[in-house]
């Protein structure tokens, strides 16, 4: 096909009785020139057109099955909304609301003002502010909390989540400064003690919501740098997003507060159904390995048949050397 065969806009979108057929057929004869420049055939164009047609009317968002094993998923649209909740979307959707409108004063309102009372009973916040995201919280709480002025972060707490969100442009972009502690692997709550100066602003604290670093690694609790950030005076951002499982997400301004604090172990214990049976498997293992060593210290052969070291006594008489005693398994020394 050369150039001077593709139809006109006006000949490809005629007989089309839709508001979008000229603009998706401008669209459409573009990338067929496109493709006529690089030796390809277009095909049929009106079929293409009647398919990006139907595509665009199409809605964008459809119901989908969540066999993740994540019941509040980002991705998945987090948790469904129950069933009073959707009742109550229809009734205030249909017209007109107060959204931004005080009814008692008669005059402009805040939207903020609907959750405001809500959340600080739920959570034991002083205040709440509702945004689109976490990025857009934590941004939001940088902003007023630290702008020109030093957060300090953990050096494996510099993630990128979803969207492209880092945690440095956040910081950048809310006019804060970023100063590293601990490393990517180890940080202790003694990393921020040491870090802290005049232009610290305060402690952020990100979760690591999509990957995880396993092996030589430690990391404060929520507790040990609430009491950090207590003991400076600072205030402490906990910016916890996407989390596992029934665990909810919060960013709160401070830590140490009664209601407000859940430290990680309360969230372990409420993952899924398969880690939690994993962990009991591991514990089981822990239990034979030390009844095992038991056995192995009074130099007998294991019930379950493997092969201990028996101790054996040194030149002076005391119990130090280390034998073998083969059992059914393999050699362990």
């Amino acid at each position: 096909m050369r150039l001077r065969d593709l139809p006109s806009v006006d000949q490809l979108a005629r007989g089309i009785d839709d508001p979008l057929a000229v603009d998706v057929a401008r669209s459409l004869l573009d990338r067929a020139r496109e493709q006529v420049h690089a030796g390809i055939d277009p095909g049929d164009l009106a079929g293409r057109l009647r398919e990006e047609l139907t595509a665009a009317r199409a809605p964008r968002l459809r119901r989908v099955l969540n066999a993740t094993g994540v019941i509040a998923h980002t991705n998945l649209g987090r948790a469904p909304l129950a069933e009073h909740a959707l009742e109550r979307v229809r009734e205030v959707a249909r017209g007109y609301s107060n959204l931004e409108y005080d009814l008692s004063a008669g005059g402009r309102g805040s939207r903020q003002a609907h959750v405001g009372g809500i959340i600080p009973r739920l959570t034991g916040a002083e205040g709440a502010l509702v945004v689109n995201n976490n990025a857009a919280a934590v941004m939001l709480a940088l902003a007023a909390l630290a702008e020109g002025r030093e957060v300090l972060v953990s050096r494996g707490e510099l993630i990128e989540i979803g969207d492209g969100f880092r945690i440095p442009d956040v910081l950048t972009r809310s006019g804060a400064r970023l100063r590293e502690v601990g490393t990517t692997n180890r940080t202790r709550a003694a990393d921020y003690e040491a870090a802290i100066s005049p232009e610290t602003a305060l402690i952020l604290r990100v979760h690591q919501s999509n990957f995880r670093i396993v092996g030589f690694t430690e990391q404060p609790s929520l507790a040990e740098l609430a009491q950090v950030a207590q003991s400076h005076k600072l205030p402490l951002v906990d910016a916890r997003a996407a989390r596992r499982g029934s665990c909810t997400r919060r960013a709160t301004r401070r830590a140490g507060r009664r209601r407000g604090r859940r430290d990680d172990r309360a969230c372990r214990r409420r993952r899924s159904p398969a880690r939690r049976a994993a962990q009991l498997r591991l514990r089981r293992r822990g239990k034979a390995g030390r009844a095992a060593a038991t056995w192995r210290s009074a130099g007998r052969q294991h019930p379950a048949g493997r092969t201990v070291a028996a101790r054996l006594p040194d030149a002076d008489g005391r119990g130090g050397g280390r034998g073998r005693r083969r059992g059914r398994g393999s050699t362990h020394t």
